[in-house]
Order: structure tokens, then C-alpha cells, then sequence
């Protein structure tokens, strides 16, 4: 399949200590592709490198046949790099749909392509409240973000992400915070996400990894353990190591 994400060597240090350090990467069109290892490992980084919010010492990234390397956060989200943080972000005085308008307005075209109310409507707004209704909103549509519960905000935030139409969805810990129930809904919003968008996801729940996972890449002390299907991953003796390493 072709290569919609590729990184090659990369490397970010803090002082002495290597947080991500040479690692590589790839991520195929429509792939679901999960990162996992013990806490320290260098899973946020590596998010953070893909996205743009930190810079990296070395190596190279490639995003659909660009390079993105020196580019920041806001031109990789509008070359199609969506970004889910561990912590929901969302206008809290806003309606659960008006914060869907106010993250797909640029894309929907601006001020300019939604100046006439019959304009914003079709252009926006339909379709806000269709990505609401995607992520199992639609009912509470109208309600300020600040009143849903941290599971409601958090699909909320997917929809916001969607609303930018990304070809890449970065997601940093998901299922943090959430109920078992959350994490059921969470796990079916994510299993339906169309194909067209390739998801690099970043979770402690394996259960949740290896029910929506394609491929699995395990991180331990900033270096790539291995990378396989999630059969492979759950059988690993270098898998197995690495998080028994962690916990000593």
C-alpha cells in the first residue's frame, strides 16, 4: 500500500537523555497503526515530532510525498495532519456543534464561501451537524461543551478533528479517563472512521490497540522494539522484555 506518513531516523533529545532516537516509521493510506511501550518509552514524542508541536534534532518525516520536517503544527494540519491531545480541547462556552463549525470553518472555505446564511447552512453547518451525528452527538447539539461529560467531549473533539478533513488522525491516549462504557463507545466511533483517513494512535489500553490496531509499533527507552501485526505483537519475547524491564 502506499506510504501516506514516513519517518526515517528520527531523533529528539532533552540534555543527555535520547526521548525518540533513530526512530523509523511508516504509516500506509487508511492504516490504523498503534504506538505502545511502558511509560517513558517516547510514544508522545514521537507524536509530538509527526504533529509539528516539537522540532526534531535529526532525521527526516514525509507526508504524503512532502517534507515536513521544518514545518510547523498549523501548516501540517492544513496539508491534512489532524492532532487529538491526552486532555479534550474544546471551547467550553460553545455549543457541542458550534465548536464543530469554528474547527471545519477554514476548510468549509471561510467567510467567503459561507456569507449568506443559505451558504453557511449547507456549508457548514449541515455538515457539523453530520459529523456530530457520526460521533453519537446529534442530540446534544445545542448544549455548551461546557456540561458534557469528559467521555462526550472527547467525541466531540474527534468531530472537531474530522471537521479539518485530515488524511492523517494523531491520537494521544484516547481512552484516558474514560469509563468502561466511554471506552466501548470510543472503540466503535473509531472502528467506523472511513478509510480515507489513516489513524497513528498512542494507548496504554491494549485491548483497545489490538481491536482497532492494523499494525503495532512497540517504543522502549526511545527506540523501536519491534513493529508487526497485533498476532505478532502480543507474542514478542522482545515485547514481553520491554515492559518487564519498565517495571524493575
Amino acid at each position: 500500500m502506499t506510504a501516506l506518513l514516513v519517518a526515517d531516523a528520527l531523533c529528539r533529545r532533552y540534555g543527555s537523555l535520547a526521548a525518540v532516537d533513530r526512530i523509523d516509521l511508516r504509516v500506509t493510506d487508511g492504516e490504523r497503526h498503534a504506538l505502545i511501550g511502558p511509560n517513558g518509552a517516547g510514544k508522545t514524542t514521537l507524536l509530538d515530532l509527526i504533529g509539528g508541536a516539537t522540532r526534531a534534532d535529526s532525521g527526516r518525516i514525509r507526508f504524503a510525498g512532502r517534507d515536513i520536517t521544518r514545518l510547523g503544527p498549523a501548516r501540517r494540519a492544513r496539508l491534512g495532519i489532524g492532532r487529538i491531545h491526552q486532555r479534550p480541547a474544546v471551547w467550553s462556552s460553545l455549543s457541542a456543534l458550534d465548536n464543530v463549525v469554528v474547527a471545519g470553518w477554514k476548510q468549509a472555505g471561510g467567510f467567503r464561501s459561507a456569507w449568506t446564511p443559505g451558504r453557511f447552512r449547507s456549508r457548514v453547518k449541515a455538515p457539523g451537524a453530520a459529523l456530530l451525528d457520526q460521533v453519537g452527538l446529534s442530540g446534544i447539539a445545542s448544549t455548551a461543551a461546557a456540561h458534557l461529560s469528559h467521555g462526550q467531549r472527547r467525541q466531540l473533539e474527534i468531530a472537531m478533528a474530522l471537521a479539518g478533513r485530515p488524511r492523517l488522525l494523531l491520537l494521544d491516549e484516547p481512552a484516558a479517563g474514560l469509563s468502561s462504557v466511554e471506552v466501548h463507545r470510543l472503540a466503535e466511533l473509531l472502528s467506523e472512521l472511513p478509510r480515507t483517513v489513516s489513524v497513528l494512535l498512542v494507548e496504554h489500553r491494549l485491548d483497545l490497540v489490538y481491536a482497532l490496531a492494523d499494525t503495532v509499533t512497540v517504543l522502549h527507552d526511545g527506540r523501536r522494539v519491534a513493529t508487526g501485526e497485533p498476532a505478532e505483537i502480543r507474542t514478542s519475547p522482545a515485547v514481553r522484555q520491554a515492559y518487564a524491564e519498565a517495571v524493575r
